[in-house]
């Protein structure tokens, strides 16, 4: 219903071409995501809350930081049942800021690219044992 729009139709649909292009872009890492959250089933019904959620680890105890109160990472084990001292919290914007900024700077540097271009992108895991 036309009378209903907030936004106007070209708007609209040029909005979602950008989504579409930003969707097939991204597609291995959507990927990667939706499978890394399909090992716990409750986890792969609803969507992780940031950009960094299910992937921060606590590095005193292992356990995984998770956003707590007003949008501040913290270690769950912590916050739940006091297991670890780690009382230590960081802003979700300041997190997300310093690892954009660390995976630009020094994984897209023109000698770090030219080396994964030199090796063919090659895959760096460990051969399984065979025992």
């Amino acid at each position: 219903m036309p009378d209903l729009r907030i936004v106007d139709h070209a708007l609209w649909q040029a909005t979602k071409a950008r989504q579409s292009i930003i969707a097939e872009k991204y597609v291995n890492v959507t990927e990667a995501v939706r499978a890394h959250h399909k090992r716990n089933r409750l986890n792969g019904t609803r969507r992780p809350k940031s950009l960094l959620s299910g992937l921060l680890f606590c590095g005193l105890c292992g356990g995984p930081y998770a956003l707590r109160g007003s949008d501040r990472f913290a270690c769950s084990s912590h916050v739940t049942n006091g297991s670890c001292t780690n009382s230590r919290t960081i802003p979700r914007p300041d997190l997300e800021r310093r690892v954009l900024s660390g995976l630009k700077d020094r994984m897209m540097a023109p000698e770090i690219a030219a080396d994964i271009d030199r090796e063919g992108c090659a895959d760096t895991r460990p051969e399984p044992r065979r025992d």
